[in-house]
């Protein structure tokens, strides 16, 4: 997403990786999304259009969704977001917002 500070330093981080995989012949994603601002107000619902809006093929989405416990508790502050993706993911609008722009999971 242009204007992403975040995913933009994420994809020069990248560059050198990326260029070995192609001369070893390993075919990489063609465009990265889904990094935010983890905030506890936010609706990851409302986020994913952005991420998939435009994208091309082969693109890839980052996500991290969890179902958090006392274990995941304790290692992980962003809990209330990973379940905020998983309730996402496991809901019927996600596959609805998928066909929605004509994606499907590969």
């Amino acid at each position: 997403i242009r204007g992403d500070r975040k995913g933009e330093m994420l994809d020069r981080l990248s560059v050198k990786f990326c260029r070995l995989a192609e001369h070893m012949g390993v075919r990489t994603n063609t465009a990265f999304a889904g990094t935010y601002d983890f905030h506890a107000g936010l609706d990851f619902a409302q986020l994913f259009p952005a991420f998939i809006d435009g994208m091309p093929e082969f693109g890839l989405v980052m996500c991290h969704p969890g179902y958090p416990d006392a274990e995941l508790a304790g290692l992980d502050t962003l809990t209330f977001q990973r379940q905020r993706e998983y309730d996402f993911f496991a809901s019927d609008g996600f596959p609805r917002m998928l066909e929605s722009y004509g994606l499907t999971l590969a």
